[in-house]
Protein backbone atom coordinates (compact mmCIF):
# COMPACT_ATOMS: atom_id res chain seq x y z
CA UNK A 1 0.00 0.00 0.00
CA UNK A 2 1.63 3.47 -1.11
CA UNK A 3 1.94 6.18 1.55
CA UNK A 4 -0.38 7.95 0.25
CA UNK A 5 -3.23 5.39 1.01
CA UNK A 6 -2.31 5.30 4.14
CA UNK A 7 -2.10 9.14 4.79
CA UNK A 8 -5.84 8.61 3.65
CA UNK A 9 -7.29 6.20 5.74
CA UNK A 10 -8.36 5.96 8.96
CA UNK A 11 -8.27 3.26 11.51
CA UNK A 12 -8.52 -0.63 9.88
CA UNK A 13 -8.11 1.32 6.51
CA UNK A 14 -11.36 3.22 6.34
CA UNK A 15 -11.67 6.58 4.79
CA UNK A 16 -11.50 9.50 7.53
CA UNK A 17 -15.05 10.77 7.87
CA UNK A 18 -15.74 14.25 6.05
CA UNK A 19 -16.85 16.69 8.73
CA UNK A 20 -19.42 19.45 6.95
CA UNK A 21 -19.23 22.90 7.76
CA UNK A 22 -22.30 23.97 5.09
CA UNK A 23 -24.49 24.45 8.76
CA UNK A 24 -21.89 26.57 9.84
CA UNK A 25 -21.21 28.95 6.86
CA UNK A 26 -25.25 29.70 6.66
CA UNK A 27 -25.55 30.51 10.37
CA UNK A 28 -22.15 32.58 9.32
CA UNK A 29 -23.67 34.36 6.62
CA UNK A 30 -26.89 34.96 8.02
CA UNK A 31 -25.34 36.82 10.99
CA UNK A 32 -23.22 39.13 8.32
CA UNK A 33 -25.83 39.77 6.62
CA UNK A 34 -28.24 40.90 9.60
CA UNK A 35 -24.98 42.91 10.61
CA UNK A 36 -24.83 44.56 6.83
CA UNK A 37 -28.97 45.36 7.25
CA UNK A 38 -27.96 47.20 10.95
CA UNK A 39 -24.81 48.93 9.53
CA UNK A 40 -27.20 50.54 6.90
CA UNK A 41 -29.62 51.62 9.62
CA UNK A 42 -27.28 53.53 11.97
CA UNK A 43 -27.00 56.17 10.49
CA UNK A 44 -30.50 57.12 10.17
CA UNK A 45 -31.01 56.52 13.99
CA UNK A 46 -30.55 60.20 15.13
CA UNK A 47 -31.17 58.50 19.26
CA UNK A 48 -27.98 57.14 19.20
CA UNK A 49 -26.24 60.58 18.99
CA UNK A 50 -22.46 60.45 18.76
CA UNK A 51 -22.32 56.60 19.08
CA UNK A 52 -23.01 55.72 15.90
CA UNK A 53 -19.56 56.26 14.52
CA UNK A 54 -17.76 53.78 17.27
CA UNK A 55 -20.77 51.02 16.56
CA UNK A 56 -20.08 50.84 13.14
CA UNK A 57 -16.50 50.27 13.89
CA UNK A 58 -17.15 47.34 15.76
CA UNK A 59 -19.81 46.15 13.59
CA UNK A 60 -16.95 46.18 10.81
CA UNK A 61 -14.11 44.31 12.61
CA UNK A 62 -17.05 42.05 13.58
CA UNK A 63 -18.32 40.97 10.20
CA UNK A 64 -14.19 40.98 8.96
CA UNK A 65 -13.53 38.69 11.57
CA UNK A 66 -16.37 36.53 10.74
CA UNK A 67 -14.91 36.33 6.78
CA UNK A 68 -11.68 35.51 8.04
CA UNK A 69 -11.88 33.38 10.71
CA UNK A 70 -15.01 31.57 9.13
CA UNK A 71 -14.54 31.56 5.49
CA UNK A 72 -11.18 31.75 5.23
CA UNK A 73 -10.61 29.31 7.87
CA UNK A 74 -8.36 31.33 9.85
CA UNK A 75 -9.69 29.97 13.03
CA UNK A 76 -8.43 26.65 12.45
CA UNK A 77 -5.20 27.87 11.08
CA UNK A 78 -1.58 27.53 13.63
CA UNK A 79 -1.56 30.47 16.22
CA UNK A 80 1.61 32.01 14.42
CA UNK A 81 -0.96 32.71 11.53
CA UNK A 82 -3.72 34.08 13.57
CA UNK A 83 -1.32 36.53 15.27
CA UNK A 84 0.08 38.35 12.22
CA UNK A 85 -3.59 38.87 10.72
CA UNK A 86 -4.55 40.10 14.66
CA UNK A 87 -1.70 41.95 15.30
CA UNK A 88 -2.46 44.74 11.97
CA UNK A 89 -6.17 44.10 12.71
CA UNK A 90 -5.89 45.61 15.89
CA UNK A 91 -3.37 48.22 15.27
CA UNK A 92 -5.60 49.54 12.35
CA UNK A 93 -8.52 49.32 14.77
CA UNK A 94 -7.06 51.67 17.45
CA UNK A 95 -5.77 53.96 14.26
CA UNK A 96 -8.91 54.66 13.12
CA UNK A 97 -10.55 55.34 16.97
CA UNK A 98 -7.72 57.68 17.68
CA UNK A 99 -8.25 59.70 14.05
CA UNK A 100 -11.92 59.85 14.94
CA UNK A 101 -11.28 61.28 18.50
CA UNK A 102 -9.48 63.74 17.05
CA UNK A 103 -11.66 64.80 14.01
CA UNK A 104 -14.72 62.79 12.87
CA UNK A 105 -17.99 64.45 13.84
CA UNK A 106 -19.69 61.13 15.07
CA UNK A 107 -17.01 60.97 17.96
CA UNK A 108 -16.98 64.63 19.38
CA UNK A 109 -18.67 62.91 22.46
CA UNK A 110 -15.44 61.03 23.02
CA UNK A 111 -12.83 63.44 23.08
CA UNK A 112 -13.40 65.87 19.93
CA UNK A 113 -12.43 68.97 21.83
CA UNK A 114 -8.73 67.98 22.42
CA UNK A 115 -7.81 68.76 18.71
CA UNK A 116 -8.90 72.20 19.42
CA UNK A 117 -6.16 72.36 21.81
CA UNK A 118 -3.89 73.41 19.35
CA UNK A 119 -3.70 76.77 18.95
CA UNK A 120 -5.68 78.26 15.26
CA UNK A 121 -2.86 79.30 13.00
CA UNK A 122 -3.06 81.94 10.22
CA UNK A 123 -1.92 80.59 6.45
CA UNK A 124 1.05 82.25 6.95
CA UNK A 125 2.15 80.89 9.88
CA UNK A 126 1.27 77.63 7.92
CA UNK A 127 3.66 78.48 4.84
CA UNK A 128 0.30 78.96 2.32
CA UNK A 129 -0.05 82.30 0.50
CA UNK A 130 -2.61 83.93 -1.82
CA UNK A 131 -1.92 84.48 -5.70
CA UNK A 132 -0.43 87.59 -4.71
CA UNK A 133 2.10 86.52 -2.48
CA UNK A 134 0.32 87.52 1.21
CA UNK A 135 -1.74 85.07 3.25
CA UNK A 136 -5.27 85.25 2.63
CA UNK A 137 -7.46 84.24 5.48
CA UNK A 138 -10.55 82.15 4.84
CA UNK A 139 -13.81 83.76 4.54
CA UNK A 140 -15.91 83.80 7.81
CA UNK A 141 -19.08 81.93 7.07
CA UNK A 142 -22.05 83.57 7.41
CA UNK A 143 -22.73 83.88 11.73
CA UNK A 144 -26.26 81.83 12.59
CA UNK A 145 -28.67 84.36 14.25
CA UNK A 146 -30.98 82.96 17.38
CA UNK A 147 -33.84 81.19 16.14
CA UNK A 148 -35.94 82.66 18.77
CA UNK A 149 -35.76 85.84 20.65
CA UNK A 150 -34.95 86.26 24.89
CA UNK A 151 -38.99 86.77 25.65
CA UNK A 152 -39.73 83.84 23.88
CA UNK A 153 -36.85 81.91 25.31
CA UNK A 154 -37.88 83.45 28.99
CA UNK A 155 -41.36 82.01 28.20
CA UNK A 156 -40.23 78.75 27.77
CA UNK A 157 -37.92 78.71 31.07
CA UNK A 158 -40.95 79.11 32.63
CA UNK A 159 -43.31 76.80 30.83
CA UNK A 160 -40.33 74.06 31.39
CA UNK A 161 -41.70 74.13 35.44
CA UNK A 162 -38.81 72.72 36.22
CA UNK A 163 -38.31 69.48 34.11
CA UNK A 164 -34.71 70.19 32.24
CA UNK A 165 -34.36 66.65 31.37
CA UNK A 166 -34.24 67.25 27.58
CA UNK A 167 -31.73 69.64 27.91
CA UNK A 168 -29.50 68.08 30.34
CA UNK A 169 -29.48 64.93 28.24
CA UNK A 170 -28.30 67.34 25.04
CA UNK A 171 -25.80 68.76 27.27
CA UNK A 172 -24.44 65.08 28.92
CA UNK A 173 -24.48 63.68 25.38
CA UNK A 174 -22.82 66.70 23.26
CA UNK A 175 -20.96 69.34 25.61
CA UNK A 176 -20.13 67.67 28.37
CA UNK A 177 -16.50 66.52 27.11
CA UNK A 178 -15.41 69.98 27.01
CA UNK A 179 -17.52 71.60 29.72
CA UNK A 180 -17.19 68.28 32.21
CA UNK A 181 -20.35 65.83 33.22
CA UNK A 182 -21.72 68.85 36.00
CA UNK A 183 -20.88 72.04 33.47
CA UNK A 184 -17.66 73.00 36.13
CA UNK A 185 -15.65 73.57 33.11
CA UNK A 186 -12.53 72.07 31.92
CA UNK A 187 -9.54 73.53 31.67
CA UNK A 188 -7.89 75.07 28.23
CA UNK A 189 -11.51 73.64 27.26
CA UNK A 190 -14.93 74.36 27.87
CA UNK A 191 -15.44 77.11 31.37
CA UNK A 192 -17.53 77.15 33.89
CA UNK A 193 -21.26 77.70 32.96
CA UNK A 194 -22.68 77.34 36.56
CA UNK A 195 -20.82 80.53 37.83
CA UNK A 196 -22.36 83.78 36.90
CA UNK A 197 -19.36 84.69 34.77
CA UNK A 198 -20.06 85.33 31.23
CA UNK A 199 -17.04 85.65 28.10
CA UNK A 200 -19.47 86.30 25.40
CA UNK A 201 -22.75 87.80 26.97
CA UNK A 202 -24.98 86.22 29.29
CA UNK A 203 -28.35 86.36 28.03
CA UNK A 204 -30.22 83.39 26.59
CA UNK A 205 -29.78 84.63 23.25
CA UNK A 206 -26.02 84.71 23.31
CA UNK A 207 -25.35 81.31 24.64
CA UNK A 208 -27.80 80.34 22.15
CA UNK A 209 -25.84 82.55 19.21
CA UNK A 210 -22.19 80.72 20.39
CA UNK A 211 -24.01 77.05 20.25
CA UNK A 212 -25.14 77.95 16.71
CA UNK A 213 -21.84 79.38 16.01
CA UNK A 214 -19.23 78.18 18.03
CA UNK A 215 -16.17 80.69 18.76
CA UNK A 216 -13.52 80.68 16.08
CA UNK A 217 -9.64 80.03 17.05
CA UNK A 218 -11.29 77.97 20.58
CA UNK A 219 -12.62 74.59 21.20
CA UNK A 220 -15.91 75.76 20.72
CA UNK A 221 -17.24 74.32 17.43
CA UNK A 222 -20.85 75.45 15.92
CA UNK A 223 -23.60 72.86 16.76
CA UNK A 224 -26.01 73.93 14.18
CA UNK A 225 -25.52 71.32 11.32
CA UNK A 226 -25.56 68.89 14.15
CA UNK A 227 -28.13 69.44 16.79
CA UNK A 228 -32.17 69.79 15.85
CA UNK A 229 -34.07 73.33 16.73
CA UNK A 230 -35.59 72.26 20.12
CA UNK A 231 -32.32 70.15 20.98
CA UNK A 232 -30.25 73.59 20.84
CA UNK A 233 -33.46 75.49 22.96
CA UNK A 234 -33.48 73.11 25.72
CA UNK A 235 -29.64 72.77 26.58
CA UNK A 236 -30.05 76.32 26.38
CA UNK A 237 -32.79 76.42 29.10
CA UNK A 238 -30.46 73.72 30.55
CA UNK A 239 -27.64 76.22 30.87
CA UNK A 240 -29.36 79.17 31.91
CA UNK A 241 -31.09 77.03 34.70
CA UNK A 242 -27.50 76.83 36.01
CA UNK A 243 -26.35 80.53 36.47
CA UNK A 244 -25.30 81.10 39.55
CA UNK A 245 -25.43 77.42 41.22
CA UNK A 246 -21.32 77.18 41.41
CA UNK A 247 -20.82 73.56 41.67
CA UNK A 248 -17.95 72.91 44.33
CA UNK A 249 -14.72 72.19 42.41
CA UNK A 250 -15.76 74.37 38.97
CA UNK A 251 -13.35 76.38 37.52
CA UNK A 252 -12.81 80.15 37.90
CA UNK A 253 -15.01 83.08 36.64
CA UNK A 254 -13.88 83.75 32.90
CA UNK A 255 -15.06 87.31 31.34
CA UNK A 256 -18.08 89.43 32.62
CA UNK A 257 -19.52 88.92 35.57
CA UNK A 258 -23.37 89.28 35.15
Amino acid sequence: MSANAHESSGIGGAAAPHHSHKKLYIITGVILALATVVELFIPFIEELGNSRGPILVVLAVAKLAGVIGIFMHLKDDRTVFRLVFLAPLVMAVLAILVLGLLGMPHFAAYGGGYVKLAPAKSLAERGFASEHGSAAAPAAPAAVQPFLTEAQLDEALAAAAGDLSAGKAVFTANCAACHGQKAEGMVALGPNMTDDCYVHGGKMTDIMGVILNGVPGKAMVGWRPTLKDDQIRDVVLYLRSLRGSNIAGGQPCQGEKM
